[in-house]
């Protein structure tokens, strides 16, 4: 039964069963809510995810989703949360609404996790439209370390509920660029990457890090905002880590003993 409520998370009361007492106690869990993202007064897309960032959120997804590539694409980007608190409208300046199936290299990859009739094929598809150019940026083990711990520092729903997922994008000096926490990995990481992308700071940005599993959708997202570089508390899928050799991102993951593992573009990796 639900107790009460607090920014993005909501506490009730719960039973705990031991192996020889039970003990009645309240309970701290992230919310879940549908977020309606309309583009251009027409096309609707509907996404679960934690309130909060909705602007930031509409903005991440345009970018991931080959809409919109920079500020001065968007109109504006609507959100009254008093008036409709799961609905965001997005705008899109003319120019970018007569460049945008120009702007969707790939329009068939999708968005979340699903399977695909033809892996190699898709791969090759995404290797040839987004492929990323080598520019000099280098990293030490213990540096992405770091900033794969700092994602539970800047965590505050986490510690609460232990039910969230976060994205933190740095800069070549490991400034913070954009932090997003969310029910959904996917939605951290447009949320990170719509406020980098809002910000005009998109080219800067070198490094995303995650708190969870990078999968192929995941690259996708990390590659369409131009990432050398995606790191994470877990381990990739097999096919994120080919897509990411494919255009020469570094992918790499921080096990449980503080130990780098690098998959792929071990050439940014300043080691010794």
């Amino acid at each position: 039964m639900q107790a009460g409520q607090s920014n993005g998370s909501a506490v009730f009361h719960a039973r705990e069963y031991g192996a020889d007492q039970n003990r009645s106690h309240p309970i701290e869990l992230v919310e879940e809510s549908p977020l309606l993202i309309t583009v251009q007064g027409g096309q609707s897309v509907c996404v679960m995810r934690t309130p909060g960032n909705e602007i930031n959120h509409a903005a991440g997804f345009c970018l991931a989703e080959g809409i919109a590539g920079s500020p001065a694409d968007f109109q504006s980007i609507e959100y009254d949360g008093r008036a409709d608190p799961n609905g965001v409208t997005v705008r899109l300046t003319p120019e970018c609404q007569s460049r945008a199936p120009g702007l969707r290299a790939w329009e068939n990859f999708p968005s979340q996790d699903c399977g695909s009739p033809d892996r190699d094929q898709m791969i090759g598809q995404f290797t040839k439209a987004f492929a990323l150019p080598e520019d000099g940026f280098r990293i030490h083990p213990n540096q992405v370390c770091q900033c794969v711990d700092s994602l539970y520092e800047r965590q505050s729903l986490y510690p609460k509920t232990r039910g969230t997922h976060a994205a933190l994008v740095f800069d070549n000096r490991f400034k913070i660029l954009g932090f997003a926490e969310d029910v959904g990995r996917h939605n951290a990481l447009d949320k990170a990457l719509g406020r980098v992308l809002l910000e005009g700071d998109l080219g800067r940005a070198k490094l995303a890090v995650m708190s969870s599993r990078i999968s192929s959708a995941l690259v996708l997202k990390a590659a369409r905002a131009r990432l050398p570089m995606l790191a994470s508390k877990s381990s990739p899928t097999a096919m994120a880590v080919d897509m990411a050799a494919g255009v020469n991102m570094t992918l790499a993951f921080v096990t449980e003993k503080a130990k780098l593992v690098v998959l792929c573009g071990e050439h940014r990796i300043a080691a010794g």
